[in-house]
């Protein structure tokens, strides 16, 4: 048995003995791998421009160091990425691949300075291949009602065959460059109207343009790639889906549906949609905190905010209890602003540049490596019940045998907890605010 320890008094991933069993006591956990349920996909991040230019700041030592952080066996593991069609709010500026409404100028080229090296780069690192899931913020200004890639808008019906082309294009170059997509979003948040690029598209819309526009223009390109539903906040996934999946001759294209973490907690929306549309495979597609703060100065720091790390790990065991196949962060890497990004939407990430241009691991990704380095592509979730408030758990059995339970204490105390794996006991003293991950 391997034991390692997160916690707020100083360890990361250190390795730890188990204890005796309590008996008795406030907490327990009860694992049983005989009862299984949705097979585990992956982790991973996005390849924002913001991640893209802080890469390219580095130095070759910090890049590659970036690269294993995330992608080799000994980092996170990720085998999983999100990549946005031109920019979002994680962009310098607004931009796009053609000049104007003639997709003979389609290219690729500031893509191709950056982007793409560094994509390439984590696919050979990775030992699983990574799978692309492609998201768009919004269509060219040109094509919208409101002129405006930003502050919402609709797509013009006389655009939508040419932002069907578009797309499939990027997919293709993508292709070519030997980065397969092989999942797409029609919207990223379709529901928001942001100060940044977006654009309102119904349930209804949603479905017709991937019935009538985007398969169709995929086809044609030659491209296999399926589409996950929503890509938006988990309060709505299931009416959304409901929705969508009403739409005559469109399920053929479905292969799940994505949801972010921002406006709630409703873990059950996950296992409801499950209950309906056991067939669609969930993953969450975005997820972030905004920026930490001091909070006496107001100044923004790069040094993460523990309960950060501790979000992420209840974010993310909630889901995962709940169906969840999969977890998808947003920005891989920011500066010390929380950016670049043109409209001040500034966030943290994983790792961050310092004011020093030093790299700097938050907690988060000490807490996201409690789950992607040894819940494997392939599990499956299997039973497990606790007893405390604070503390949450998951379990998983992997495909080479062995067996996970990752536990995380967020309380100001330390709890005494026995666990009972399909029958062997032991004991572990859960430090507060720490997180552990047992291997079997």
């Amino acid at each position: 048995m391997k034991i390692v320890k997160t916690s707020y008094s100083g360890a990361r991933h250190e390795a730890i003995a188990p204890e005796m069993a309590f008996g008795g006591i406030q907490n327990d956990i009860i694992v049983r791998s005989d009862r299984t349920y949705q097979t585990h996909f992956g982790f991973g991040g996005a390849f924002t421009d913001a991640t893209v230019d802080c890469f390219a700041a580095c130095g070759e030592a910090d890049r590659e160091r970036i690269v294993k952080a995330y992608f080799s066996k000994e980092g996170l593991n990720y085998n999983l990425a999100r990549l946005t069609v031109h920019s979002s709010d994680f962009s310098a500026e607004s931009y796009i691949y053609t000049d104007g409404d003639d997709i003979s100028t389609f290219s690729l080229e500031r893509e191709d300075a950056y982007k793409i090296p560094m994509i390439k780069r984590c696919i050979d690192e990775s030992e699983n291949g990574i799978t692309f899931f492609a998201a768009p913020w919004s269509p060219p200004a040109f094509t919208k009602t409101n002129g405006d890639m930003c502050h919402g808008g609709k797509l013009r019906t006389e655009y939508k065959k040419f932002w069907a082309e578009y797309y499939a294009r990027y997919i293709e170059e993508m292709k070519k460059r030997g980065i397969n997509i092989s999942l797409a979003s029609v919207q990223n948040e379709p529901e928001a109207i942001q100060t940044w690029e977006s654009r309102e598209v119904d349930a209804i819309e949603e479905a017709k343009d991937i019935r009538d526009y985007l398969a169709p223009a995929f086809k044609r390109h030659g491209l296999d790639v399926k589409f996950y539903l929503w890509d938006h906040n988990r309060d709505r996934m299931v009416r959304r889906t409901i929705d969508s999946m009403s739409v005559d001759g469109v399920k053929e294209h479905i292969w799940g549906v994505g949801y972010h973490w921002y406006c709630c907690e409703r873990y059950e929306n996950l296992s409801a949609l499950h209950e309906l549309y056991p067939e669609l495979h969930m993953v969450l597609s975005e997820g972030c905190v905004e920026l930490a703060h001091d909070s006496t100065t107001g100044e923004s720091s790069s040094a993460g905010l523990w309960e950060h790390g501790e979000r992420y790990a209840k974010q993310m065991i909630g889901d995962l209890n709940n169906f969840s196949e999969g977890y998808i962060d947003w920005n891989l890497v920011l500066d010390s602003n929380g950016g670049p990004n043109h409209v001040g939407n500034f966030c943290e990430a994983p790792i961050m540049l310092d004011e020093n241009g030093t790299l700097v691991f938050n907690p988060s990704y000490w807490y996201i490596g409690h789950f992607s380095k040894y819940i494997q592509p392939g599990a499956k979730r299997i039973f497990s019940a606790g007893g405390y408030d604070h503390v949450h758990q998951t379990a998983y059995l992997n495909p080479d045998g062995s067996l996970v339970v990752v536990a995380m204490n967020n309380s100001d105390n330390d709890i005494k907890t026995d666990f009972d794996v399909d029958g062997e006991m032991f004991g572990l003293t859960l430090e507060r605010h720490s997180i552990v991950t047992v291997i079997k």
